[in-house]
């Protein structure tokens, strides 16, 4: 009895060939999305194993150019815990490529026969000896610097002259190849090369690997390296400040950076794939009650010969085995492309090469599921079939007998004022509601993917647009931390007094930025402005309390601090409370006195009073860089100002970094498209999957009504006519998918939304669009009149004869 229930099974399947290859691929679509399941277990696997290779660093800390001699690195790799420890000279500067000036760091390796930390691994060449350098890999690959051995770099020292170095070698460091993804060239040289590039005479990256780097264990080993620096300082070192120039990046084992970031990026994409199985599942239990509906009559055969219920119950779940099967095998293998795709994209964003890989329990569990899925979905259809009993099985055709006696047919029945053939396609959709409705949840499925989308990618660029708003600056001027000539406040009255830059700026206002802790241990980072300053909009988007004023900034003033409205719901924080941050220099504490709607950094940036952060961070007269406004809005001006400034101050033997904000806003929104066009990219399987089980509707309908269409052409209907009946059908299916995918698209965009935004920390609104709705409309319309034409092709080419022969 198994293998005439399998070959019955193989039988019902041949039968209907396109419809058995339309559910498969729809089976296949969905068990392949479920591929992204696999990408970050194989992304913590590459990047781990780059980790172990380069013995990355567990605490790494910026110091201000601290001369170390031996018994100081024989003390710090010797302290507790210090399982290694490598001390490097960093460079931050411009080279030449081409006529254009771009920004490069120089890594400078005391010895690379013998690295312990952070190492760099040599790809081709030999390693580079005094006044030469080794090109980073990656400098071509992300194109920032094409140049190879045998050629020459030119690098502006920080005394603003020109020299060339020769390449003699290539390679990569999981740490600072990344730089080349933000368009930074990176080189590596040694430790006295880079000194003779910069203004430094010892260490500025301290980098460390630890034994047991839990975060009690981390902590406590920094204490024990900031008591001995700032003794060694005390007695030895010849530094001016006695502090980390930032606080210490910390890396927990098993952990890497931005790890946290592509886990909630797979986390949208999740959404996506959870949305591409459920309209799988529609369609697979769209097709089994097809199945069922054609064989009622075989199915009563069966019982009427004195086969049982299960024996039905296996024919029809052997059935769907072989299509869950067929699929989920095809979708399986498919799935370990995408993954492949994904990871090599992600790793490619760490400038980290990958091979072929597959998560195997990934590939497992998406053939598991495929096949659970396919066999779930048949449930319902299965359950209708074991109701039958005999004499209604006999008499069915196929159809419902009862049409005409619900409410609903009722009314289909009663539409007035629509031609003839409309109104028998509209009746249509009433013979199988279930069809209909699954068909049209599919579509609405569909087109809320869309929506959604299109409402995260609008409500993500008005918030980059609204917070760029908020900058009344055009360019942002930074010192090159490293070795550059620190900027002063006395610039301003150069930017002044300069006579090229008169008539083109008007205004040149420092600040302060630096990187800080809560009490709550939540990454922060303080913004120094002056009071009245006018690179900020703060009037505009002060939320309550105050802002700063002149008595703020007094030498001796109690320390205070704007807090952003995402800080006052991560930690609760209120106007007047004091708050403890820890900086570079120590614990401070600083009086709330005022909340902004600020975004910047996540939302994570925190306004203080210039003067009062000058004086914590024990800044004297050095300052992070400027805010300049260009007196023309023209973006060819802003550009041409930026170069000029540049210009101006590497002459000073100032090497410094320009962020102009529409350059920098453009960038921001690129980067966003960049998660929209793969959210975009999922989303079309879901409209795939869709087009698929309209089809399969169409088809289906076409094929229970073969006798009708005979009876209609007999009667003198023309292939236009039939093309109309079922070609209206479709295209309300389609109509009325849309109207319910209206709500559903909200909901879909705001749930990804809200998870977006418990990824990013932040607060914004969501908006919802309703022109996108119409702009959706029209593509459905297009989508659903092609998909309708290959069935309608086949129903209008029927000849009366072998219509009303079909069985």
């Amino acid at each position: 009895m198994v293998s005439t229930l399998m070959t019955k099974s193989f039988r019902d399947l041949s039968k209907k060939k396109g419809r058995t290859i339309g559910t498969i691929i729809t089976i296949a679509i969905g068990v392949a999305s479920m591929g992204l399941f696999g990408v970050m277990p194989l992304m913590d696997q590459v990047v781990l194993d780059e980790i172990d290779e380069a013995n990355t660093y567990n605490v790494l800390l910026n110091v201000e150019d601290v001369v170390l001699d031996s018994n100081n690195t024989r003390d710090l790799r010797e302290t507790d815990n210090v399982e290694a420890f490598e001390a490097r000279t960093i460079y931050f500067t411009r080279i030449y490529v081409g006529e254009r000036r771009d920004d490069a760091v120089f890594i400078g390796v005391e010895d690379f026969s013998d690295q312990e930390v952070d190492v760099v691994i040599k790809d081709s060449g030999v390693w580079p000896g005094l006044s030469q350098v080794m090109t980073d890999s990656n400098n071509a690959d992300n194109n920032v610097f094409s140049g190879g051995v045998g050629e020459n770099v030119k690098v502006i020292r920080s005394d603003g002259l020109e020299v060339d170095l020769p390449i003699v070698g290539t390679g990569h460091a999981l740490i600072y190849s990344s730089d080349t993804t933000n368009g930074m060239a990176v080189f590596y040289t040694n430790t006295e090369t880079v000194r003779e590039l910069s203004n430094l005479t010892g260490y500025n990256v301290l980098s460390f690997r630890l034994e047991n780097s839990k975060e009690e264990e981390t902590d406590a080993t920094i204490e024990v390296i900031r008591d001995y620096l700032t003794n060694k300082n005390e007695e030895n070192l010849e530094t001016p400040v006695v502090a980390f120039s930032n606080l210490p990046e910390i890396r927990e084992e098993g952990t890497w950076p931005g790890k946290e970031m592509l886990e909630g990026i797979m986390n949208l994409f999740f959404v996506i794939t959870i949305l591409a199985l459920l309209c799988s599942v529609f369609l697979i239990s769209n097709t089994m009650h097809t199945i069922v509906s054609e064989q009622t009559q075989d199915i009563a055969s069966m019982k009427a010969i004195g086969g049982t219920g299960g024996q039905v119950m296996r024919s029809y779940l052997t059935t769907s085995f072989l299509m869950g099967a067929a699929g989920a095998l095809i979708g399986a293998v498919i799935g370990i492309i995408i993954t492949k795709l994904f990871v090599s994209l992600l790793a490619g964003m760490l400038t980290i090469e990958t091979g072929f890989m597959i998560h195997y329990p990934t590939f497992v569990i998406s053939i598991i599921a495929g096949i659970a899925l396919t066999v779930l979905a048949s449930v319902p259809a299965l359950r209708k079939a074991l109701k039958f009993t005999v004499r209604e099985g006999l008499d069915s055709h196929g159809i419902t007998s009862t049409y005409g006696t619900s409410k609903i047919d009722k009314l289909l029945l009663r539409v007035p004022n629509i031609p003839r053939s409309i109104q028998i396609g509209l009746r249509n959709i009433g013979r199988k509601k279930g069809r209909s409705i699954s068909t049209l949840l599919q579509v609405a499925l569909a087109v809320g993917a869309l929506l959604g989308i299109l409402a995260v990618n609008y409500s993500l660029y008005v918030a980059v647009e609204k917070e760029y708003g908020k900058f009344s600056s055009d360019i942002m001027i930074t010192g090159q931390e490293g070795g550059g000539k620190p900027l002063t406040e006395d610039l301003v009255e150069f930017f002044d007094s300069n006579e090229n830059l008169s008539g083109k700026i008007t205004l040149a206002e420092p600040f302060i930025l630096t990187d800080m802790k809560s009490s709550e241990d939540n990454q922060i980072f303080g913004l120094g402005l002056i009071h009245e300053t006018e690179a900020l909009k703060y009037q505009e988007n002060l939320v309550k309390g105050d802002w700063f004023t002149a008595e703020d900034e007094e030498p001796g003033a109690p320390g205070v601090v704007v807090v952003t409205e995402v800080l006052v719901k991560k930690e609760g924080v209120k106007i007047g409370e004091t708050v403890t941050f820890m900086t570079a220099t120590g614990p401070q504490e600083f009086e709330v006195i005022g909340v902004i709607d600020s975004l910047m950094m996540n939302g994570m940036t925190q306004f203080f009073p210039y003067g009062n952060l000058k004086e914590v961070l024990q800044k004297n007269n050095t300052v992070t860089g400027f805010y300049i406004k260009s007196v023309s809005s023209d973006h060819n001006d802003i550009d041409k100002t930026s170069r000029l400034i540049e210009d101006e101050l590497m002459a000073k033997g100032y090497m410094v970094r320009n962020e102009i904000m529409y350059v920098a806003e453009e960038q921001n929104q690129q980067n966003n498209q960049q998660i929209a066009y793969l959210m975009g990219l999922l989303g079309s399987l879901i409209v795939l999957i869709t087009l698929i089980g309209l089809m399969n509707t169409l088809t289906m309908n076409i094929l229970e009504r073969t006798k009708e269409i005979g009876i209609l052409r007999c009667i003198g209907s023309r292939a236009m006519d039939i093309r109309i009946v079922f070609g209206s059908e479709g295209f309300i299916l389609g109509l009325m998918g849309w109207v319910v995918g209206i709500p559903t698209g909200f909901i879909i965009g705001r749930v990804i939304w809200e998870m977006l935004l418990r990824m990013l920390d932040v607060d914004a609104p969501y908006l919802y669009r309703i022109s996108y709705t119409l702009w959706v409309l029209l593509i459905t319309i297009i989508m659903t009149l092609i998909i309708i034409q290959f069935p309608l092709r086949r129903a209008a080419r029927m000849k009366p004869g072998d219509a009303l022969r079909y069985q």
